[in-house]
């Protein structure tokens, strides 16, 4: 198999941990008097010293003044109540695990759009000390699950005194897998480092309905006005914040949305939300391997009724008057066993034009302006393809064949399949990933496999992403456009190359790998070159978080200052290259211009987006 040369890694990302405390009472004595009144000092001592920790315990209760140490539990009172957090000595950091943003969506709020919590917990504070379960999901793993889990995370740096901007990230999976549970999404290594460059901030994760539990869609659906439900579980969620972040030291006007893949086509969505109506629910937004063109083909009512149709015949709810609510009188283990047991029925089930939160392509809403106009950072990695490409590709007829059939992508025509085929060549000089050089891959994948990964690459991600940044451009609202080239140095196969998701640990500043402990670790056998990327791209997304400017930690003549600065894509588009091989910098966004142009042609009758 094709392997690349490996480095050694020579840095750490250990926080610096504290030292204990001296004890008071260890003082010596210096003169020698009987037993007797040794043993009465000693008693004297332990009462005046108890004296002292009782005051000092009473002032503390009465002041509620937090002294520094694990045991303080920190609390805030937000409209439902007050939340225990826990204290993250490491990292000087209070962390709220769990809590709840909406009534749990089980019985009759099964399939339906997500309720706000009605009342509050009582007079007991909720202890939010660890993560509630993930939404159920498929392909999720060992991951703990649950219907009810309408749940949130919030971070918060001690530095943090108030007023300090708030990132709210979601998470992808193809809306049908993935939790902010996950610990490759641990936000308190990014809020670490925006504590450490002296831009402290607040880091919310959000967790929202998956699969058919959040996208459930037919003329029932519609009819009762319960759809998108995954999406407008998030909708809610961010009103939480806006209602309830400042207790936590958060400014509510200094929102950033950010994602990857589903989730950045999660904040495309919220952008495009309505029609483009502005809620003011943020003030920025990054999309990391997604944008508010969706990367596949949105769901219509006439493939979606089908799978509803099915799923009710073989819950038993198929021939009842209200099949819509005899699912949700269904037992939880019914629906989960059809719908786990058929692949199509848990795959399938993702955002639908409704008419209301989705109500057009959204792709002909960027060209007409219907978008929320704030300020964008976003990009993709130069290898998407690889992991969107469907295998057994060994000659012309087989690449025409994926072309003109449903994939990861619609179909195209025959006089689109063939002229696709032109510019899409059989080059190895020209397809992705060129660190595969002149490597044919074999079964399964197929000789032409990797012509096949560049259009497919295109077709999901790149054209999307261009055509983003041009509706922004053209509009005259700042974006910040990048391409992500680094090689992980923790892969082994060449074929991949910098592929989906790879970037995730370096915005997230996750150089110990938290989350891959089954497999390679992003930083393993990387070398300083690597970690430096990591800082900068970090300490970007921070620094765009804070100012909505990536350039802002650069300004002060610390690090990465003699670095050419990353520029708002304009008429010229230029997008800011990330990479470890050579000095990051900005180019033009002109690779594949033909057959990016021809896929954003009519992208909303040819690829129904």
């Amino acid at each position: 198999m094709f392997r690349r040369k490996r480095w050694q890694l020579n840095d750490s990302a250990s926080p610096a941990e504290s030292k204990p405390p001296s004890q008071p009472w260890d003082v010596p004595g210096t003169v020698k008097l009987p037993i007797f009144f040794l043993r009465l000092r000693f008693l004297v001592c332990l009462v005046v010293l108890a004296l002292v920790f009782t005051v000092i315990l009473v002032v503390l209760a009465v002041t509620n003044v937090f002294d520094g140490t694990e045991e303080q539990i920190p609390t805030v009172t937000v409209r439902n109540g007050t939340v225990e957090g826990v204290y993250l000595k490491g990292y000087d950091q209070d962390q709220y695990l769990g809590v709840p943003y909406a009534a749990a969506p089980v019985d009759d709020l099964r399939f339906r759009n997500p309720q706000p919590l009605a009342e509050g917990w009582g007079p007991e504070s909720f202890k939010a000390r660890e993560h509630q379960k993930a939404c159920i999901g498929y392909t999720q793993g060992s991951l703990d699950q649950s219907e009810d889990c309408l749940y949130l995370n919030i971070v918060r740096t001690r530095t943090c005194q108030g007023g300090c901007p708030v990132v709210v990230w979601i998470h992808g999976g193809a809306y049908t897998s993935g939790s902010p549970t996950d610990p490759q999404y641990d936000m308190s290594f990014i809020a670490h480092q925006a504590d450490r460059i002296g831009k402290p901030m607040i880091a919310v994760s959000i967790a929202y309905r998956l699969s058919v539990w959040g996208f459930l869609f037919s003329n029932q659906t519609i009819e009762s006005g319960d759809t998108n439900m995954g999406l407008r579980d998030q909708r809610l969620a961010l009103r939480w914040v806006q209602e309830n972040i400042a207790a936590f030291g958060g400014d509510p006007s200094k929102i950033t949305l950010m994602g990857e893949s589903a989730g950045a086509s999660s904040v495309g969505y919220h952008l495009t939300a309505y029609g483009g109506q502005d809620e003011k629910l943020f003030r920025a937004a990054i999309m990391q391997s997604g944008s508010p063109i969706f990367y596949g083909s949105i769901n219509d009512i006439e493939t979606q009724q089908i799978l509803y149709d099915d799923l009710a015949n073989q819950t038993g709810c198929g021939l009842a008057l209200d099949s819509l609510r005899c699912l949700r009188e269904q037992p939880f283990e019914r629906i989960d066993g059809v719908v786990r047991n058929n692949a199509t029925l848990w795959l399938s089930w993702n955002p639908a034009i409704d008419g209301d939160f989705i109500q057009n392509h959204t792709s002909t809403q960027l060209s007409e302006g219907a978008f929320v106009r704030v300020p964008i950072l976003t990009g993709v990695n130069a290898d998407e393809g690889t992991g969107f490409t469907p295998y057994g590709i060994y000659d012309d007829a087989d690449f025409f064949y994926a072309l003109t059939n449903k994939t990861y992508v619609q179909g195209v025509s025959e006089a689109l399949a063939t002229e696709l085929g032109r510019i899409y060549a059989d080059d190895l000089s020209q397809n992705i990933p060129a660190t595969a050089g002149t490597y044919r891959p074999p079964y399964p994948q197929g000789n032409q496999w990797r012509r096949a990964a560049t259009y497919f690459g295109d077709a999901t991600f790149h054209a999307n992403k261009r055509l983003t940044c041009q509706a922004w451009a053209s509009h005259e609202v700042p974006a910040y456009c990048y391409l992500f080239d680094a090689l992980p140095n923790a892969s082994t196969e060449d074929i991949m190359g910098v592929a989906h998701f790879v970037e995730v640990p370096y915005v997230f500043y996750n150089l110990q790998g938290k989350g891959h402990e089954g497999g390679p670790r992003p930083f393993d056998h990387s070398g300083a070159r690597y970690l430096e990327l990591a800082r900068l791209m970090c300490h970007s997304w921070v620094s765009f978080i804070d100012t909505m400017d990536p350039n802002g930690f650069r300004q002060d003549g610390g690090e990465f200052s003699d670095l050419e600065a990353w520029p708002r894509y304009g008429t010229d588009g230029r997008n800011f290259v990330f990479t470890a091989e050579r000095p990051c910098r900005a180019e033009l966004d002109d690779y594949r211009a033909d057959g990016i142009a021809l896929i954003n042609e009519d992208p909303a009758n040819t690829y129904n987006r």
